[in-house]
Formats: C-alpha cells, structure tokens, sequence
C-alpha cells in the first residue's frame, strides 16, 4: 500500500492528480486546480505530514509505466533524456545553484531538472527525475 489507510483515497487522486496536472506547482497553484478545494492547509499537510512510501509510489508508477509500454507491444521508440532549469530570484531558496542554460547561452541562477522516459509516438511517461544541485 502506497497511502497509509488514513488517507481517504480520493483525496489522494485529487492531490496527485493536481500536483500533475497544474502548472504552478506551488500549494496554492495545486489547491487553485483541486474540485471541491479545501483551505490550502489541508494540501499543505497532506504533502508535509501524511505517511506514504515514496518508494511504493514511485515503484507503482514505474509498474504502470511498464504496463503502458507492454500492451502496446513495442517495436521501436527512443529514450529521451532532457534538462530543464526553473529560473529563480532568490539566492536563498533550498537547492538553488548557478547553471549553464544552454537555450540562453548563459549561466543563470535556478534548479536544474533532469527527467527521462520512452518516447513512442506521442507517448512519453517520465521514468527519471533528478534535481542537479551543481553549478
């Protein structure tokens, strides 16, 4: 089991589905996109206290990313590896590094994200994300 049984299983799609789904991944982006949402502190609390196995949810989705590839019988296709950076201000923010963006030809201030996944058609399920914290 991924969520503890104290976590109503509805709340738990609701929250994962609007940490995926919105843009602005902050608390009160995530709880902007949520149907019937509740005070952001309930989110808040969710993400920061409930116990879940991010080891359990990440081998639940690799499980179904595998499924995914496996029903369409795949012959060909790609591994895409891809970084990105989310351009900060601020120098104190946890993680924050100076990078080289290679789109602006220049180093920049932010957190630099490397995701992975198979590339088939218009499919493309990340498998890997790692935050880089060296400049």
């Amino acid at each position: 089991m991924v969520f503890s049984p104290s976590l109503s299983s509805s709340t738990s799609r609701g929250n994962l589905t609007g940490l995926v789904m919105c843009e602005n991944k902050t608390v009160t982006g995530i709880n902007s996109n949520l149907m019937g949402r509740n005070d952001q502190s309930a989110l808040n609390h969710w993400l920061t206290d409930s116990k879940w196995s991010t080891k359990k949810l990440d081998k639940a989705r690799k499980a179904m990313i595998l499924e995914f590839l496996q029903a369409r019988r795949l012959k060909r296709g790609a591994l895409v590896v891809n970084d990105t950076i989310s351009h900060k201000t601020g120098k104190h923010m946890e993680g924050v590094n100076i990078h080289y963006d290679h789109a602006e030809g220049r180093y920049v201030l932010g957190h630099q994200l490397v995701t992975s996944g198979p590339c088939y058609r218009r499919s493309q399920p990340p498998i890997g994300l790692r935050a880089i914290q060296e400049g």
